[in-house]
């Protein structure tokens, strides 16, 4: 999931009102790639549908600004969130419609979301606090009755959030006046109550987290360091990979993402893509050097890798590849190319849901609890009533 660090402001609202919504675009019955795309500073946006074979099937023009994060739920319907506006794009069996957070156009958008069993989460881009440092706002709404289910103000800038059995965690940082320092907030999916928040001073931020079972990975940065390294979180400590050593995946840097891949671990770096296990193995690799002519997002759908890769504008910058890799032995498969002018933002969604499926219970790879990090809950004051 590509991320951005928004400076514009939203004021903490209190208000629980439906969300707006707006005109309804179809997907076309055999799309395999729903592409995205968005401008920065202006809701001018479009969406395409391809074949699997790469043809263009359909367009059409939407409204979204800066739509910079998406998330997916158990049937592969699709939630988008714009970093700079509260313009908002939500896709259920292939039908697209857009909408406001807290029915309300004039905040600023999200810094992270997630997307389960019929409910958007969202962390919007919040205030600053004088004694607290960085807050933000978490909104549940139901996509179903469009209502907003809880909103609560969480002590960090969240840089990726995803729900774990009944809570939902989220990760980042506060660079308050009195703090510097990556945080981990943990929030009861239910009700919002904030379960517990630690803050880790020997880090900067948190960017990602992954769980595999019951084990949970974080690609952080400590304060002595400006590259991104992989660490696991048990219990409330943090700490290395046990492979940790000069020249494996961790000291190698420019890692950008981590990924939940089939109960191992897909390490993204500047030209390659490893699978490892819990303890930091390296299990396979592959290497192009020109993975670094673009910005990539990973995919798994049915056992198979998509790596799409967007294009930084020296090179093509209006064909996108799409990489198909074996899940466990990292064999590339093929590619697909989809042609298309760009505009700045863009989102391609592998095999989006295009019917109603009968909802089974959600099973992931994280369905086990990882600890609290904290048992009691910490309530946190709204700043505007």
């Amino acid at each position: 999931m590509k991320r951005l660090t928004s400076v514009i402001m939203v004021f903490l609202a209190v208000l629980s009102l439906p969300g707006c919504s707006h005109k309804t675009t179809t997907l076309p019955e055999n799309t395999f790639y729903s592409l995205v795309q968005s401008d920065i500073l202006t809701a001018r946006a479009q969406t395409y549908a391809f074949s699997e074979n790469g043809k263009q099937l359909a367009s059409a023009n939407i409204k979204l600004q800066d739509g910079e994060y998406y998330a997916l739920d158990e049937s592969r319907n699709y939630y988008i969130a714009g970093a700079r506006a509260n313009d908002n794009l939500l896709t259920i069996q292939g039908k697209q419609s857009s909408f406001h957070l807290l029915d309300n156009p004039h905040y600023s958008g999200s810094t992270a979301i997630c997307f389960e069993n019929g409910i958007t989460y969202s962390s919007m881009n919040g205030n600053m606090d004088e004694k607290e440092g960085y807050l933000s706002l978490v909104v549940a709404r139901d996509t179903s009755t469009k209502k907003t289910l809880y909103k609560t103000v969480v002590p960090l800038f969240a840089h990726d959030m995803d729900v774990i059995g009944d809570d939902l965690y989220l990760v980042g940082d506060n660079q308050g006046p009195n703090h510097n320092s990556a945080v981990i907030t943990i929030v009861n999916k239910q009700n919002g109550t904030i379960i517990s928040t630690q803050t880790y001073q020997q880090f900067s931020s948190f960017s990602s987290l992954v769980t595999l079972g019951n084990a949970l990975f974080l690609l952080g940065q400590s304060t002595l360091s400006s590259a991104k390294e992989i660490f696991t979180l048990q219990d409330g400590d943090i700490s290395e990979l046990p492979h940790r050593q000069k020249g494996d995946v961790i000291d190698g840097g420019d890692i950008l993402n981590i990924y939940p891949c089939e109960g191992k671990l897909l390490v993204l770096k500047a030209n390659e893509l490893l699978l490892m296990d819990k303890t930091g193995t390296v299990l396979s690799r592959y290497e192009d050097e020109k993975m670094s002519e673009g910005s990539h997002d990973i995919q798994i759908v049915d056992g198979t890798i998509y790596d799409i890769k967007t294009p930084f504008p020296e090179f093509d910058y209006d064909t996108t590849t799409i990489t198909q890799f074996d899940s466990q032995t990292l064999r590339k498969h093929g590619h697909v190319t989809l042609h298309v002018k760009r505009l700045p933002n863009q989102i391609v969604i592998v095999k989006p849901a295009l019917e109603e499926k009968k909802r089974q219970p959600h099973m992931r790879e994280n369905s086990s609890s990882p600890p609290h990090l904290l048992r009691k809950p910490v309530e946190w004051q709204l700043l505007y009533e």
